[in-house]
């Protein structure tokens, strides 16, 4: 598919960073060639934990009324309506670098079609076809699934932890992602998608959310996906990138020396 569907309307030109070239170079994305994903014990596919009777709650009524009064109190817009679903093709993985528990009345005012609880619960919040200002450049082309908690970076850093607290990605949550990812790739043609083929960190359109969504996330997460099938760019490109963004860094292709909850 061509990279081309990431220009703007303003004429801004995506941004492919690098080119894919010998896998002895140092690339743009971080301290080394790419690594292939590698199971690990905690690679068990995407049972979703048997405590959880419903994997994915619709609470989009409660996400969309949460919305408007939000745009109403603020008067800055959130969503653009519906959009062209024959254009979405892809999810962008994020951290919420908060989190309030496990009850999905916490999240109904978060900006994104899906989220996942810390207990590994999934809230569908909005329609996949709603247009959401939740990833840039990503936002007419991505479904946004949203990680509850403030995760730590590679060096084991959390982003203002004693105001949003210290936490560690979750191995139900883990299994809860992964249980999305495949919904997902089951339910994009349903729905006017021409399929589930690419995914994202929401790093790679914006240069001001680094750690967004994290080494933990995007190895668990986002590098199974690929390993499932999924491809990291129209491009073919590792080091991909758009507007402003920054692409994955090499050091979240491996597994992180952070804690599993």
């Amino acid at each position: 598919m061509s990279a081309s569907k990431y220009l703007l309307p303003a004429g801004l030109l995506l941004i492919a960073l690098g080119a894919a070239g010998s896998t002895k170079r140092r690339r743009k994305g971080g301290d080394g060639p790419r690594e292939p994903y590698i199971p690990d014990p905690l690679d068990t596919g995407s049972s979703i934990d048997p405590d959880i009777t419903e994997p994915i709650l619709d609470r989009v009524a409660e996400g969309e009324a949460a919305m408007s009064a939000r745009e109403k109190r603020t008067g800055k817009t959130i969503s653009r309506g519906p959009r062209d679903m024959g254009l979405v093709d892809g999810v962008v993985l994020h951290q919420m670098s908060f989190q309030r528990g496990n009850d999905p009345a916490n999240y109904f005012g978060v900006t994104a079609h899906y989220i996942i609880l810390p207990n590994g619960q999934i809230v569908h919040l909005h329609d996949e076809d709603e247009y959401l200002n939740a990833a840039n450049n990503f936002n007419r082309y991505t479904i946004s699934i949203e990680f509850a908690g403030n995760f730590p970076n590679t060096k084991g850093n959390w982003w203002n932890g004693d105001k949003f607290g210290r936490d560690n990605l979750s191995q139900e949550q883990i299994a809860a992602g992964r249980y999305l990812i495949d919904y997902l790739r089951q339910r994009f043609p349903q729905i006017g998608s021409p399929g589930l083929a690419y995914v994202y960190a929401h790093r790679q359109s914006d240069d001001q959310k680094g750690n967004d969504p994290g080494p933990d996330i995007w190895y668990h997460v986002g590098e199974w996906a690929l390993a499932r099938g999924l491809e990291e760019s129209p491009t073919g490109d590792p080091d991909f990138a758009v507007g402003d963004g920054r692409p994955i860094p090499d050091s979240w292709r491996r597994p992180s020396s952070n804690a599993i909850a």
